[in-house]
């Protein structure tokens, strides 16, 4: 029981840290979509420029040592679909997260059984 005590937990770090990365990425791809709607002046203060500006036409896409000059509009459906992804990945974890707690949980349970220990 204390291997799979230790194996359980191990898992669940594991899982947490998945989480945690894939929440990052989500946040990432939020802030990137906000600035190529904001058409990459959400930092310019400058009063001179206009609220309104139109939204650029082509940025780069960096693809390991290489950039690549990709519409906006691609991007920014490449970007919407990769959130979706990640969502459903966010979602699957926290299943996994939850099964692996109920299983920890039960393990350590089962160890206060066998060794006499009260909660």
């Amino acid at each position: 029981m204390d291997i799979s005590l230790r194996k359980n937990q191990a898992e669940y770090q594991m899982v947490n840290v998945q989480l945690q990365r894939r929440n990052n990425n989500l946040k990432l791809n939020d802030l990137t979509l906000e600035e190529l709607q904001d058409g990459g002046n959400s930092n310019n203060k400058d009063s001179s420029q206009s609220n309104s500006q139109v939204l650029l036409k082509h940025v780069w896409k960096g693809i390991g040592k290489a950039f690549l000059q990709v519409e906006t509009s691609d991007y920014v459906k490449e970007i919407e679909s990769e959130n979706k992804e990640i969502k459903d990945e966010i979602k699957a974890l926290e299943i996994k997260k939850n099964y692996v707690e109920t299983t920890l949980n039960n393990t350590a349970s089962g160890m206060d059984k066998l060794f006499g220990k009260k909660n």
